[in-house]
């Protein structure tokens, strides 16, 4: 006859030193098996909680997306543009980017007047994560077309090829992952106006071009793709 010796309140020791049992028989496995299922579920949760912060590491170290499409008002085109932007040099505290853009105004109606233009531009990016200091010289080609029954100066067709030169001074928002993008920046021009309608051996004369410089700037908001 096993005799029963209470050990602590609620439970009794039958007589085997692996085994402790309840009152209420809740307790009835031996010792170490119940050590072993703790253990077992201790370690699962230890190797669960080591893979989230693996996949957070991985996340942190993803390659950055290198595509985004962005709408630009002032900046290169002086009015506004539609543009594609590469990251085509990725260091761990600098990048390389490129862009080119297309520009059409069908402005001024009472002078019937237009305008198409594409900016190109090289920046360098110093930062990390998602936040940049932005550095950019490009330049930019306008085409610019007074139509002749309104012209208001020569009553004629005026022709006229505006080149830009462009500095970019501001700050870029982009997130490694994609997903919205925007930057601002001060991008001050300076330029030539060459008349088309002019023949070609004046037309190129640097003393007969129109030159201006104007302090500018840029507000930019588009989407670097995710995939």
């Amino acid at each position: 006859m096993i005799t029963k010796n209470r050990v602590q309140p609620g439970f009794f020791y039958d007589g085997n030193p692996n085994r402790i049992r309840s009152n209420n028989n809740l307790l009835g496995e031996p010792l170490e098996i119940i050590m072993r299922k703790i253990s077992f579920t201790v370690l699962m949760v230890s190797l669960s909680i080591a893979r989230s912060f693996g996949q957070d590491a991985i996340q942190n170290n993803i390659e950055p997306k290198r595509n985004t499409i962005f709408f630009e008002a002032g900046g290169n085109s002086f009015f506004y543009s539609l543009n594609y932007d590469r990251l085509f040099s990725i260091k761990e505290k600098w990048r390389l980017a490129g862009r080119f853009g297309l520009m059409y105004v069908n402005t001024f109606s009472k002078q019937n007047r237009s305008l198409a233009g594409v900016p190109l531009e090289l920046s360098y990016l110093r930062g990390s994560n998602t936040k940049f200091f932005e550095l950019g010289i490009g330049v930019s080609g306008i085409y610019d077309h007074y139509h002749a029954q309104s012209n208001p100066f020569t009553g004629s067709d005026s022709k006229e090829l505006v080149l830009l030169s462009v500095l970019r001074v501001g700050y870029r928002n982009q997130k490694k992952e994609g997903g919205l993008f925007y930057k601002v920046g001060f991008t001050p021009l300076a330029g030539a106006i060459l008349d088309l309608n002019k023949d070609k051996a004046t037309r190129y004369n640097y003393q007969s071009l129109e030159k201006f410089a104007y302090p500018w700037v840029s507000a930019a908001v588009g989407w670097t793709i995710k995939d």
